[in-house]
């Protein structure tokens, strides 16, 4: 009988829309309201952020979330936090020994010791912002919208000064 040719074995499947490296990057906008609201827990740890689109968006362990904003046209990053955990409202309020958390479906819970300090006045400088490119699913990079009206394709938190 003929030996059989040897045959490396199949390559790990990466889930639809993760990169090989599995981690992805997501931004989570919240509104000037919101922002100023938060702002006296400047300098705290990003422990924890909620919304309505996290699992819908992919969002998954070991992930990135930025939480940013954009105030008179400038673009605003408060804290990063890396996903542990996204949980529902019960969940959340156990997790993290509060009742008083934003009304959302889901809560994302930072992963211990990854927590970074939260900046309401961070800015992020214009030339480094025209430099970030956004995926939606599998599409292709785009980069952010600076004139709404004038944009039919590319991603918007609104509003953008150049």
């Amino acid at each position: 009988m003929p030996r059989q040719p040897w045959v490396p074995p199949p390559k790990s499947q990466v889930p639809p829309f993760r990169p090989p490296s599995g981690t992805r990057y997501f931004t989570h906008y919240w509104a000037n309201e919101t922002w100023g609201r938060q702002a006296e827990q400047e300098g705290e740890a990003l422990q924890h952020t909620a919304g309505n689109l996290f699992q819908s968006r992919g969002v998954a362990r070991g992930d990135f979330v930025y939480v940013v904003t954009v105030i008179e046209g400038r673009l605003f990053l408060a804290g990063r936090a890396e996903v542990d955990s996204i949980l529902d409202p019960e969940q959340a309020r156990a997790a993290l020994h509060s009742d008083s958390l934003w009304e959302a479906n889901e809560h994302i819970v930072a992963k211990p010791g990854t927590e970074n300090p939260q900046r309401y006045r961070r800015q992020i400088p214009t030339e480094l912002v025209k430099q970030l490119r956004f995926i939606e699913h599998d599409g292709p990079a785009v980069a952010l919208c600076w004139n709404p009206k004038a944009c039919s394709t590319g991603r918007r938190f609104g509003g953008f000064v150049s």
